[in-house]
């Protein structure tokens, strides 16, 4: 009877390892973590969506047709080779600060209010010291 109490017990724990695809305990116990790794992943995208946008700004000149004529034209392609060698690294700074920021062991609070501030004041410095 015992064995059998027991087991009825620990029914939702056996029927829980027997589900296909169940992750949800893992993403609990670690929720914290988690947080952290997706502020970071929100950075790595948001380093996308910003080389994407330097790139496209930088060549949009092309079909606007605001090259100019004679020498500006030679001054426009230059400009463009610049930003376009330019939006690498700054892709690069804002996910560095995604990466620093998803290896936050901190609790939440720290991770808010210390964490994410930090990497965003430094991603601006940097940026900014590359476009200057």
């Amino acid at each position: 009877m015992e064995k059998l109490l027991n087991r009825l017990i620990d029914l939702p724990s056996e029927v829980n390892g027997m589900l296909p695809w169940n992750c949800w305990n893992s993403c609990m116990s670690d929720s914290e973590g988690n947080l952290a790794s997706w502020a970071g992943d929100v950075f790595r995208v948001g380093a996308f969506v910003t080389w994407v946008c330097s790139v496209y700004a930088s060549l949009s000149i092309m079909w606007t047709g605001g090259m100019g004529e004679g020498a500006a034209i030679v001054g426009s392609i230059l400009g463009m080779a610049v930003w376009v060698y330019a939006a690498f690294p700054i892709a690069m700074v804002v996910r560095g600060a995604g990466e620093e920021v998803a290896a936050s062991k901190g609790d939440t609070v720290n991770l808010l209010f210390y964490d994410l501030p930090m990497a965003t004041i430094k991603a601006v410095g940097y940026i900014t010291a590359l476009v200057a």
